[in-house]
Order: structure tokens, then sequence, then C-alpha cells
């Protein structure tokens, strides 16, 4: 080896390793210093970057006190050359360039913390997925872009802290978030292995959009018959605190426990004290509002119940539609004769068990829960995007739900498909 600071590359004295001196070896005692460690993965690198270039390059580096380049890193006696630089070579640092963090990370961690060194003192770069397997017919190139990843490798080096991993109570708790199937299932599969899960939907009913098909593919079942059981077993159990019309506001915390505040928004019906008897919606004076249960192929009143299957069995008011909270008046009732309890809207005059209140309010809620599930399902595309299929100019132009609502027996025409009242002699569906 030739003089400290100088770099001399002497591989026939150690067949199975590189090694080069850095540029820190005599650095302080208490100064950064950086040992790097080129994995070959036996071929899988080697076959397309030059190892020994990387690591005659990491040697150049700020802070590296010095590299070497091994067949197999993660081998024992791989692990033995970062174990023995840790106690002979005074390395504080530690960075392997080899295959994904999530292979062997935790490996060269333990390695590390074995020989007294806080293993996140440890980092890696990745030079197997990033560059010797998707450049392999470019080895130049691969070679090139190794270095950089071992240079960022070694500024993020710069900045790691001795963390110090600690136990925490996790929450037993679970939020799902979307009361479509998916949803549904998740929950009940939680809570049947013992846990409360907490399920947020922002529509009024659970069910999501297999609730709108007419059968499913391959069997042709109603798809009624497959959901239906399984949104009455979700209302109904005891610990799924189920929140519809309702949207997650904000996530804090950590893994185990979060944080989570939801905005549940007014329905304005007792969910308690409906019976789902109808009258509020018979007598509602505002009766055409799209119906989005339909697609739009029908109208609603302003007091709805979201479908003919929904869970919660009871009715919402739509607040965008409603003459009362859109105009502030509906008849001779206003939200002040109702205080007073002078004039009532026609809804509340008919609904015996006294179960609309137009004095509820949005109100945030705050949950502690240790996991949460994402299944909020999916949008139909918008047909307008493809001006060319004329959808919107033509009325026999339609989506593939709104065909699924027309085919279905809860839907706008029972079942029959009609457009305009007439029965089309062809189909023709895009794809």
């Amino acid at each position: 080896m030739g003089e400290e600071g100088e770099y001399e590359y002497d591989y026939t004295k150690v067949p199975m390793q590189g090694f080069v001196k850095g540029v820190a070896y005599d650095a302080p005692k208490d100064a950064l210093r950086i040992g790097i460690y080129v994995c070959h993965c036996g071929i899988n690198i080697k076959m397309t970057v030059d190892v020994e270039a990387v690591m005659k390059y990491a040697a150049t580096l700020p802070n590296v006190a010095l590299a070497r380049h091994y067949i197999f890193m993660c081998s024992d006696p791989g692990q033995d050359l970062i174990r023995k630089d840790l106690a002979e070579n005074r390395v504080n640092r530690v960075i392997v360039a080899s295959c994904s963090p999530r292979m062997h990370e935790p490996t060269f961690r333990k390695t590390c913390s074995d020989s007294g060194l806080n293993p996140y003192y440890y980092e890696m770069a990745n030079i197997r997925e990033h560059c010797s397997w998707p450049h392999a017919d470019y080895p130049k190139e691969a070679t090139e872009k190794a270095k950089e990843l071992v240079r960022s490798a070694v500024a993020r080096c710069t900045l790691l802290e001795p963390l110090e991993e600690k136990e925490v109570p996790v929450a037993p708790e679970v939020l799902v978030i979307g009361g479509g199937v998916t949803g549904m299932y998740a929950a009940l599969d939680i809570v049947n292995g013992g846990f409360k899960v907490d399920l947020v939907e922002k529509a009024p009913s659970i069910g999501g959009h297999v609730a709108q098909l007419s059968r499913t593919f391959p069997t042709l079942e109603r798809s009624t018959s497959i959901i239906t059981p399984r949104m009455i077993e979700v209302g109904a159990h005891p610990n799924i605190n189920l929140m519809t019309n309702s949207e997650v506001e904000d996530i804090g915390g950590f893994i185990g426990n979060y944080t989570v505040k939801v905005r549940r928004k007014p329905r304005y019906v007792d969910v308690a004290k409906c019976t789902g008897c109808g009258k509020c919606e018979e007598a509602c004076p505002v009766k055409d509002v799209p119906n989005e249960y339909n697609e739009g192929l029908s109208v609603r009143t302003a007091i709805y119940m979201p479908f003919p299957f929904a869970v919660p069995p009871a009715y919402i008011v739509d607040a965008e539609h409603c003459a009362l909270l859109k105009d502030g008046k509906c008849g001779n009732a206003t939200l002040e004769t109702i205080k007073e309890g002078k004039e009532v809207p026609p809804c509340m005059s008919v609904c015996t068990p006294g179960a609309i209140d137009f004095s509820e309010e949005e109100r945030i809620e705050e949950y502690t829960v240790g996991t949460i599930i994402v299944a909020t399902g999916y949008d139909i595309v918008d047909p307008h995007v493809a001006a060319e299929y004329k959808y919107g100019v033509y009325p026999n132009v339609i989506t593939s739900l709104e065909f699924e609502r027309l085919s279905s027996p809860s839907g706008p025409t029972g079942g029959k498909i009609e457009i305009n009242g007439k029965k089309p002699k062809e189909v023709v569906f895009i794809s």
C-alpha cells in the first residue's frame, strides 16, 4: 500500500477482494469515516457494472476512509469484511452498493449492530435493480450511473443519525376508508378477528358501484344477492362504527397510532328514528333532482332513500336541492319558524317518528387507529372526453353503468332495455 491518502490497487495479494484507502483514512477520531463495499452479486452486477471502477471512484469521495469490492457481500466472508473494518480501521459509517434494500438491508444493519455500530449509520446503494439489470446492454452507462448512486449514498450518509428503536403500543382499532364491496369484506374480516372497525363512506349508503349492477360475471348472479347480506351484516355489527355521508379530513400520527379526523356531514334525518315509510318523499315539493343511483336516467326528490336496499335504511336530505336549505324557505316554513315551533315544511309535517332535524350541523370527530385500509374504489370516466362518440348528443349513446341500470329490475325502466321508450334492435359495446 502506498503513502497515506494515496491510492494503490494491489489485487494479487487479496484475490477475492479489491481494496483502496480513501482520503479520510487518517482523519481525526470524531470525523466521518465511511467504508464503501461494492458487491458483485455473483455475476448479477459485475457482468454489466465495472465494480472495480466504482470502487476506485468511491474512494475519491469526501469522508470515505476505504473502499472494497467483493463477490458476495451478503455472505459470511463479505460481512466479516465489514466487521473487520469497523474494529480495525475505525470505520463509523457503512455503505453497501449491491441489491435491493428490501432484500439485504436488514442483513447489513444487523452486521453493523452486532459490531457495535448503530444500525442506522448504514446506507445502501441499489446498483443491481437500478443499474446492472435495467441497463444490461449499456455497461458503460450502467457503471456511470452506479457511481452516481454511490455518490448520492455518500451524501446521504453524512446526514445519518443514530436512531434508537422503541416499542409503542398499537391501537387495536382499524379505519377502513370506502364502503364498497372491498371495504365491507375487509371490515367484516377484521371484526371477525376480534378488532373494532371505523368504516367511513362518503355516500349516504354503503354498497358502492356493485349496488348499481344488475348481474355479475361469470355466474350472472344478481349483485343484490351477493352484497345485500354483507351490507346488512356491516350495518348491524356491534364492532363496526359505520359512518356514511362522511369523509376523512386529516390523518396524523404514525404506524400503529394514527389520529384520524372524520368530517360528518349532516343527514338531517335521524337514522335511529327513520322507519323508511316514504311519506316525506311523497310530500317533498322538489321532485326533479337527477337520481345518482340510476346515473341520472330518472329523477328523485330532495329528501330520498339512496336505493331500495340501502344501509343504513334511512332517508337523507339533499342540502343542494332542498328548498328550505337552499332558498331558506319551503312553503311557509323557514328555519326560524321551525325553531319557534310555528311552521314546518311538508316533509316534517308527515314524519310521524319526528326523524327529520334541520338543526343538525356538520361536525368533526377524531379517532385513534392502528391500521388504515384504503378501499376507495373507482369512478366512471367522463364519457364526454371521447367527443367522437357523441355522448350527450345522441340519447342512444350510453355508458356501461347506465346500461346496467336499464337492465336492472330496480332501474328506471324496471329491467327493460329502452331508450326514449323504444327497444333497440342492435347494441354495440365500445371498450
